[in-house]
């Protein structure tokens, strides 16, 4: 099976399998759904529809909410270059540049930078998918962990 293959089947089984084995976790409450992918520019694109939990007392998408997305998209693809189940997150950067307003949907798209021995630096941006517009962009570095399945 070539790259591209590997890499759609295991990010489409990873969002299903989240959402549905993981119920009442943050993972599954985020309701991700697949949106794209490229092997070739080492990078995976989810949906995430912003729900009235999910809000500010203003209203909008709450940071942390753009935070766990994005590093729920940046993790997938660390563990899918990994080849491993766990990477856990060692450090994560977000710079917010505009709102996410309720019921607009926010599209997260992670990049592979590197992958190490032990460490994977990825790269992340969120936009408006209704607009188009950039609304935050982040960085992450992941740890190859092999204890833990």
């Amino acid at each position: 099976m070539d790259g591209q293959k590997r890499l759609e089947d295991y990010c489409k089984s990873s969002v299903r399998d989240d959402v549905a084995r993981q119920q009442g976790t943050v993972n599954s409450m985020l309701a991700p759904d697949y949106h794209s992918c490229s092997f070739e520019e080492g990078s995976v694109t989810l949906t995430f529809k912003v729900q009235k939990w999910e809000t500010n007392r203003i209203g909008i998408l709450h940071g942390g909410i753009t935070a766990a997305a994005f590093d729920y998209a940046m993790g997938m693809l660390a563990r899918f270059y990994a080849d491993q189940n766990f990477t856990p997150t060692v450090s994560m950067e977000i710079k917010y540049i505009r709102p996410v307003e309720l019921g607009e949907t926010l599209l997260v798209k992670a990049r592979v930078v590197s992958v190490g021995k032990k460490i994977i630096h990825l790269t992340v941006e969120g936009r408006s998918q209704e607009s188009g517009k950039l609304t935050a962009t982040g960085a992450g570095i992941f740890y190859q962990n092999d204890k833990r399945s």
